[in-house]
């Protein structure tokens, strides 16, 4: 609703002040049927921010936003699903070629609806709803927000109870595509039967089905679909069966994601047009480890209306008991407990795709503007669940995770060595570790931690007499390369590697190396501020004392990459401590305009 409505104020500003109304074609409907202008209490909650028994609408947004006027045009009366608004006008009726003053009750969005259709009326519940795309609507007992996920929306379909989203923008268009591209002669039963004869895992085919964007978890509508692993032994049965795994892999990420914030789903209930296929729902049993209810009426939407009208009708109580009457379990599909355990391997090589395959994306592009990233150190880790911790801020919305190999010689400390690392990568194949070298002689470790799988290696202008010739053997083995500068040196040490192109980054550390907890040394800053000024394009790295304060500072003297290790692994709710230091890099971005070209630098300074 607000995109939209600011849209329209902005380039129709005489379309925007003559509208008297400005609403969902849901509401106009309401209004031509009954000549009542009302709104929907699941619209208004899921589209418009609206929230119920709270504040009600957006007031503060909608100042934000310049959109104050917006208010008076909207509704005035909210009616919850199932309230009865009204009989049908004769006018109305007549066009309907139904009886004048039947009544007209409150319905919603499709799918919102469909959850009352397929029974999902109790918290902990979550409806799959399946066909050209997913969607995974659960209940929760309260109010719950998250990074990777949409909602939670208040009292949008069931009084006192929270809506979780996630979707998946395309699944059963990708299977229709690949339908079509086979010609059209060939049948969803003959591709099925195929795909049952391929073991799991397409015999290494791994498919991404981002093939129009993502929606959940990364909200990325740049992002493409791929296909890996294809080989000539590869046949359509293969193909077929990976696209199914690849939605499937992409349901249980947003099912993972939603454990991560504290939604877990206990049981699922599916509908759509993946219930015409076996095959498909037992995968989607196998990956995710949940039991999937049918139900004897596949389309959901249709039913959830048919039990608001008995609601409306005063036949029953509440909506949940009227969807406890009167939807029935056809069956239920149990995971294979074998080939859950299989599925684990090939879903985190699905996992590693969207981050490995980002960055060629966004190099593609002739003009990249400097990528904010947030790297969570896992100095400040649980050192008895690094695997955990990882998975943890990745899921949060970390870009990379910050890898601190320091020594007694060079830090005081000693903290990771390449084994762990070693460790972490296997487990997390699509992470990016940025490995920070804070040790006295780094030409003993970088080839081990290269082998051992990070993705930056970054050493100390203070701990090497030959720079030059690390960092273009770093190079060489085919990885980024970060200049490490302590508090005290000056950004003038970078020179010389920048001059050359030798180094992706530099890194400064704001606090001394070896510990977490330290405060933030702000002198550090007038460092990074020359850099940036001298070197517009390249990756500056501030690590030590980050916190949602000292992000502003970092951001506003250059930087575009923040480490942080106590704020966000003793925060709360780690998302929202990585979104406020996101927004701290992009705030500085949009105001200093940190992609301007050398020349222009140059002339600046």
């Amino acid at each position: 609703m607000l995109p939209k409505a600011l849209w329209i104020k902005e380039n129709e500003p005489e379309n925007y002040e003559r509208a008297v109304r400005i609403c969902e074609y849901q509401d106009y409907l309401m209004l031509r049927m009954t000549g009542k202008y009302v709104g929907s209490i699941n619209t208004m909650s899921v589209r418009w921010h609206y929230r119920a028994g709270e504040e009600g609408p957006p007031l503060q947004m909608l100042k934000a936003l310049g959109l104050e006027s917006l208010l008076s045009k909207w509704p005035a009366e909210v009616v919850p699903l199932g309230g009865v608004i009204g009989g049908l006008t004769s006018e109305a009726a007549a066009h309907m070629g139904i009886p004048a003053a039947t009544m007209v009750a409150q319905g919603g969005a499709d799918a919102f609806i469909g959850m009352i259709g397929m029974g999902v009326v109790n918290p902990g519940e979550l409806a799959l709803q399946t066909g050209s795309s997913h969607l995974h609507l659960g209940i929760c007992a309260t109010p719950l927000h998250g990074k990777g996920i949409w909602g939670s929306y208040a009292n949008a379909v069931y009084p006192g109870k929270s809506i979780i989203e996630g979707g998946q923008t395309s699944t059963g268009s990708i299977v229709n595509w690949f339908k079509q591209l086979l010609g059209g002669q060939v049948s969803y039963d003959s591709l099925n039967e195929e795909a049952e004869q391929v073991e799991r895992g397409s015999e290494g085919l791994v498919v991404l089905d981002h093939f129009q964007g993502n929606r959940t978890p990364y909200t990325d509508p740049q992002s493409r679909g791929a296909m890996m692993g294809l080989a000539l032994n590869h046949g359509r049965g293969h193909i077929y069966r990976a696209i199914i795994e690849g939605i499937c892999f992409g349901t249980e990420q947003i099912l993972e994601t939603m454990r991560v914030n504290g939604f877990a789903p206990e049981e699922i209930v599916i509908a759509g047009g993946s219930t015409q296929s076996a095959l498909w729902v037992q995968i989607h049993a196998d990956v995710s480890g949940i039991p999937l209810r049918l139900t004897e009426v596949s389309n959901a939407a249709s039913m959830g209306c048919a039990i608001l009208a008995a609601y409306a009708c005063g036949e029953h109580d509440s909506i949940e008991t009227a969807a406890a009457s009167i939807v029935k379990v056809a069956k239920t599909v149990y995971p294979d407990p074998l080939g859950h355990e299989e599925y684990r391997r090939f879903y985190q090589a699905y996992k590693g795709l969207y981050p490995q395959l980002r960055p060629l994306r966004e190099s593609g592009v002739k003009q990249v503007a400097l990528q904010c990233r947030i790297a969570p150190s896992l100095l400040s880790a649980n050192p008895a669940a690094f695997g955990a911790e990882v998975q943890r801020m990745c899921l949060a919305g970390a870009d990379w995770i910050h890898v601190d190999i320091c020594d007694m010689d060079f830090a005081g400390n000693v903290t990771i060595g390449p084994s762990v690392l070693k460790g972490l990568k296997e487990e997390h194949p699509g992470v990016f570790f940025d490995c920070h070298m804070a040790v006295k002689d780094p030409h003993r470790y970088y080839e081990h931690l290269i082998r051992a799988g990070a993705s930056q290696v970054t050493f100390h202008v203070e701990a090497t007499d030959d720079a030059v010739a690390l960092a273009q053997e770093i190079k060489r083995l085919g990885v980024r390369v970060g200049l490490a500068l302590k508090p005290g040196t000056k950004g003038d040490a970078a020179f010389p590697l920048l001059e050359l192109g030798l180094i992706d980054a530099v890194l400064f550390l704001s606090v001394n190396p070896g510990f977490g907890g330290q405060p933030f040394q702000h002198q550090v800053m007038q460092e990074v501020k020359k850099v940036r000024e001298a070197h517009p394009d390249v990756d500056i790295i501030v690590d030590g004392g980050i916190n949602a304060y000292t992000a502003e500072k970092a951001a506003s003297a250059g930087a575009n990459i923040l480490v942080s290790g106590t704020y966000l692994f003793e925060a709360e709710t780690p998302a929202l401590a990585i979104s406020a230091l996101r927004d701290a890099l992009l705030q500085a971005h949009s105001n200093e305009g940190f992609n301007r070209s050398k020349e222009e630098a140059r002339k600046t300074v």
